[in-house]
């Protein structure tokens, strides 16, 4: 059933032989082998004279089998008892006690010291780096510290080509870097947070950011990309090195205007703009509203302003700047500056304030000559 220990369990016995032994109750100070429970095995060690025994058994009401031997006077096999009492009690074997766990890679380590137990883990070690099984099917190997997205999937596992920050398709589900070489239509891993080391990181320097590239799939850049380009950010230099580069890895990719969660901007038409609706609390499309101005009240300025058709004016209108629209030379060439402040623009001046239009200006042209 259960591997069980106690402490402080002991009993005596007077069975011979190399079969299941009979207890004969607790020596003074010590607990019986009931402690353990019916069913359950647990370490012992049996003792008389020059015979000893050490291995695994099973306690069942007052008897305990002999299951595996350990080690023992016999050159490790069953000991035949000879007649006497003889000590039984539990003990944790030697082979059995644990100083020192390594895993195969050494990124997990676990050491005992008297009663303290000691963990170790790596940096390179799963417990501080989280990576993803991947499939390569891109038809070439990729290399270690090679950035890719999840391109697609086969047989339960994702499968991911180089990435590039020019496209939504090819930036958007950026995944990591190739923790090791990963050959084609082979399974590896992509390091998702964390450490990937022994890289060439010499054109960089310790503690900059790292980008994916718009220019070269699968490769990082310093330069910060801007649209059209996508922003990725990938990795940050944690040492500098020809060989012996050392990158933390963590994806942190950009978004679309549209992909923001206060921005409703779907399916936008050219020259839209976005106005903000207090009744949704969200930015929405909205059509520029250039239009036709109607009337302009009050005292103000406007700046370049186009205006097509009859101007009407009530009051005083000061134009300033060129007013463009008329004949390269003679009577009708562009007015520089207009100043009125009384009469009209007419057709028929009448008073010495008057201004004359164009085409009162281009009778008199045709009439005089320019």
């Amino acid at each position: 059933m259960s591997l069980v220990l106690a402490d402080r369990v002991k009993e005596t016995t007077t069975s011979t032989g190399t079969g299941t032994i009979t207890l004969g109750g607790a020596v003074a100070g010590f607990q019986s082998f009931s402690v353990i429970g019916n069913g359950n095995t647990t370490y012992y060690t049996i003792s008389g004279g020059t015979q000893w025994e050490v291995g695994t058994g099973t306690y069942n009401a007052n008897t305990l089998t002999r299951d595996t031997v350990l080690d023992s006077s016999s050159a490790g096999a069953l000991v035949d008892f000879t007649n006497g009492s003889k000590d039984v009690f539990v003990t944790l074997p030697a082979e059995r006690a644990i100083t020192s766990i390594a895993s195969a890679d050494a990124s997990i380590i676990v050491t005992t010291v008297g009663s303290l137990v000691d963990l170790s883990v790596s940096q390179t070690s799963p417990a501080s780096v989280l990576v993803e099984r991947v499939r390569n099917s891109t038809g070439a190997t990729l290399t270690k510290g090679t950035a890719v997205y999840i391109s697609g999937a086969t047989g339960q596992l994702p499968t991911v080509s180089k990435a590039l920050a020019t496209s939504d398709a090819t930036s958007a589900q950026t995944l990591g870097l190739i923790t090791s070489d990963l050959a084609n239509n082979s399974n590896g891993y992509v390091t998702i947070i964390g450490l990937v080391d022994d890289l060439d990181t010499s054109a960089y320097t310790d503690g900059v950011q790292l980008y994916l590239s718009p220019t070269t799939a699968g490769t990082l850049t310093v330069t910060k990309p801007y649209a059209p380009q996508h922003l990725v950010y990938v990795a940050v230099v944690a040492h500098a090195h020809p060989v012996h580069g050392k990158l933390i890895v963590k994806v942190q990719n950009g978004y679309e205007m549209d992909e923001l969660h206060n921005v409703s901007a779907q399916n936008p038409n050219n020259g839209d703009i976005l106005v903000y609706n207090t009744s949704t609390k969200l930015w929405e499309t909205a059509a520029n509203a250039v239009g036709t101005v109607t009337s302009v009240g009050g005292t103000g300025t406007v700046s370049g302003l186009t205006l097509s058709g009859s101007v009407t004016s009530s009051g005083n209108l000061t134009l300033g700047g060129a007013i463009t629209g008329f004949a390269a030379s003679g009577a009708n060439t562009d007015i520089t500056s207009v100043a009125l402040t009384t009469g009209t623009i007419s057709t028929a001046p009448a008073a010495a304030t008057d201004i004359v239009n164009k085409t009162y200006a281009d009778g008199l042209a045709a009439k005089w000559g320019a």
